[in-house]
C-alpha cells in the first residue's frame, strides 16, 4: 500500500512539474512576446523623437533666418526713415529761404 501512495506521489509530483513547467513556458513565451512588442514600441518612439528633434532644428533655423531677414529689413527702414527725416529738414530749409525771397520781393 505504501508502494502504491509513494508511486501515485511520484505520478502527482511528475504531473504537476510538467504543469508547472507548462506554465512557466508559457510565461516565459507570452513575456517575450510582450518584450518585441515593447521593443518595437522603444524603436518607433526613438525614431519619432528624432525626427521631431530634426524637424525642431530645422524649424529653429528657418526662424533664426526669418529674423535676420527682418532685422535687415528694419535695418533699411531705419536708414530710409534718417534719409527721409533729413531730406524732410532739407526742403523744409529750403521753403523758408524761398518764403523769405518772395517777402523780400513783395516788400522791396
Amino acid at each position: 500500500m505504501l508502494l502504491v501512495i509513494n508511486v501515485h506521489i511520484s505520478v502527482v509530483s511528475e504531473l504537476l512539474c510538467s504543469y508547472i513547467a507548462a506554465g512557466l513556458q508559457s510565461e516565459v513565451m507570452q513575456a517575450t512576446v510582450e518584450r518585441g512588442s515593447v521593443e518595437q514600441e522603444l524603436a518607433a518612439s526613438r525614431l519619432a523623437a528624432e525626427r521631431a528633434e530634426r524637424d525642431a532644428r530645422q524649424e529653429v533655423s528657418r526662424l533664426q533666418a526669418e529674423v535676420t531677414a527682418l532685422r535687415q529689413r528694419l535695418d533699411r527702414a531705419d536708414a530710409d526713415l534718417m534719409h527721409s527725416r533729413r531730406e524732410n529738414l532739407r526742403l523744409a530749409e529750403q521753403i523758408a529761404s524761398l518764403e523769405r525771397e518772395v517777402c523780400l520781393l513783395f516788400a522791396a
